[in-house]
C-alpha cells in the first residue's frame, strides 16, 4: 500500500513539473512577474535613503525569514 501510494504521488510530481515546465514557465505571466519584479527594485534602489541600506536589508532579511519560518 505504502509503495502504491509512493508510485501515485510520484506520477502526481511528474505531472506537475511537466505543466509547470511547458505551460508556466517563460510564459507572459512569469515574464511579466519577472519585469515588475527588477523594475520595483530598482524603484526601491532609488527612493532608499543609501545611508541606511544596511539597516533596511537587516530588517528585510530577518522579517523575511520569519515569515518563512511560518
Amino acid at each position: 500500500m505504502v509503495n502504491q501510494l509512493e508510485v501515485l504521488t510520484q506520477h502526481v510530481n511528474d505531472k506537475q513539473y511537466y505543466y509547470w515546465l511547458h505551460h508556466d514557465l517563460f510564459s507572459t505571466q512569469w515574464w511579466l512577474i519577472v519585469i515588475l519584479s527588477a523594475l520595483f527594485l530598482f524603484i526601491f534602489y532609488l527612493l532608499v535613503d543609501q545611508q541606511r541600506m544596511v539597516f533596511i536589508l537587516l530588517v528585510f532579511f530577518i522579517s523575511f525569514v520569519l515569515v518563512g519560518i511560518n
